[in-house]
């Protein structure tokens, strides 16, 4: 066994660690350099075949990067952390081993907690090299993303699909200038299940295929590659286009036809006046008879617009199909072109828009709502890798990822809006990281 030898303590250094297993030794090192051993760091027996026959092999010592907060101004050291090694003395075993640490892992260079830092200011919209700035260069960019790699990668693997979920929504967003697909799980409220950078169908049926055959029903809006992918791997699950999710790609392409239309008309607060049917009373009425009177041709638009909007309260009635294509043959020859895409959808995907009108319960009440709210909030900020996008919907809330049903997703929201995501990042305070 280990000598005892005396290794004295630095009370103040080892407090300003805050690691419970290591303690800083005194006259070694300096403010940004700690020389630390574990407080109980001698071992009796072979982890291997538990032999109480052992004996040191070396005296070893491994130096990580770690995060502190010095007088609050938080700031990353150099850790070194010494231990023995041993060697078993059981002719079967001759296991060499060490003392198992829980600040980091023994194959990498870095502590868990300034992985998490780094993880949190990347989720927080910094870039890589901004990351790298924050800590006096000490780590460089390429460390940055491999660090934040790995971060997600454990994650993922902690994140084991245990339980398919039996009612599935799979829908496509924009974060940014990238589009992304969403797997919401519907058995329990609304949960974020998987998130993946892109409309691919390969990586949708990657995913799909986990989960069969406990999907028995699939909500989707239009995508066609969503689609395709749900006919191929879920040939047998009731598939839903909810009315709203279908006129949720509509209602956008119209809203910036109808902005075009009265964009040189001097009303106050016109931008709002097409986001209201004109069915509302408030105070935006006089405005608008004021600008169809000085705009004629808006009317039409206008009216196009506010009864398409309005069919959404009527969403769930059994002829909704019937008066979604009774709108779109009515509507006005400029409408109806620059609504083709939207149109064709309509037309493609009848059934699965009238089987709502079948399986209201299917749908929840607040599924378009979220799922815009989440998509306004990822679109403030640049996402240029998937493991930034899942890191801010999947792992910027605490939840299980052992046995994971997904995580609610107005925590998500409420996560994204807390970070106030932005393409621009403030100002840095003038003491962070010194």
């Amino acid at each position: 066994m280990a000598k005892r030898t005396h290794r004295p303590l630095d009370t103040d250094r080892t407090g300003l660690l805050g690691l419970d297993e290591l303690y800083v030794l005194n006259g070694r090192g300096d403010r940004n350099n700690f020389f630390a051993w574990q407080h109980e760091h001698e071992l009796n027996c072979c982890p291997l075949c538990g032999g109480k026959a052992i004996k040191i092999q070396d005296h070893f010592a491994k130096t990580y990067l770690d995060y502190i907060v010095d007088s609050g101004h938080p700031r990353v050291i150099r850790l070194t952390h010494e231990f023995f090694k041993y060697r078993c003395l059981n002719e079967k075993c001759r296991h060499i081993f060490s003392k198992e640490i829980g600040f980091a892992s023994k194959f990498d260079n870095v502590t868990y907690r300034l992985e998490n830092e780094i993880a949190r200011k990347v989720i927080e919209g910094y870039s890589y090299s901004l990351v790298q700035g924050l800590f006096q260069d000490t780590i460089s960019r390429q460390a940055v993303g491999q660090i934040f790699h790995r971060w997600t990668q454990r994650k993922e693997s902690a994140r084991a699909i245990q339980d398919p979920p039996s009612s599935l929504a799979i829908l496509t967003g924009h974060a940014g200038e990238n589009r992304y697909t969403l797997f919401l799980n519907l058995d329990d409220g609304i949960r974020v299940f998987d998130v993946l950078l892109g409309v691919d169908s390969a990586d949708i049926g990657s995913v799909i295929q986990k989960l069969v055959p406990g999907v028995g029903t699939v909500i989707t809006d239009c995508d066609p590659t969503i689609n395709d992918a749900v006919a191929n791997y879920l040939p047998s699950a009731l598939h839903i286009i909810p009315v709203e999710l279908w006129l949720r790609p509509a209602t956008e392409l119209y809203q910036e036809f109808a902005h075009i239309k009265i964009k040189w008309c001097p009303v106050a607060r016109k931008d709002s006046l097409i986001m209201i049917p004109r069915s509302r009373i408030n105070r935006d009425e006089y405005d608008l008879e004021r600008l169809l009177a000085a705009r004629p041709e808006v009317k039409p638009a206008y009216e196009d617009y506010s009864r398409l909007r309005g069919l959404i309260e009527r969403r769930g009635e059994l002829w909704v199909y019937a008066e979604l294509k009774e709108w779109a043959d009515s509507v006005c020859d400029d409408t109806n072109a620059f609504l083709a895409p939207s149109l064709y959808l309509l037309k493609e995907y009848r059934s699965e828009i009238e089987a709502q009108t079948q399986h209201r319960k299917a749908v929840p009440a607040r599924l378009a709502e979220y799922v815009s709210e989440l998509e306004d909030l990822l679109s403030q900020a640049k996402t240029f890798s998937e493991d930034i996008l899942k890191a801010r919907v999947l792992y910027a809330v605490d939840t299980d990822l052992q046995d994971w049903r997904g995580v609610p997703i107005q925590n998500v929201i409420q996560a994204l809006q807390d970070m106030g995501l932005a393409t621009k990042r403030k100002r840095r305070e003038p003491n962070e990281y010194q």
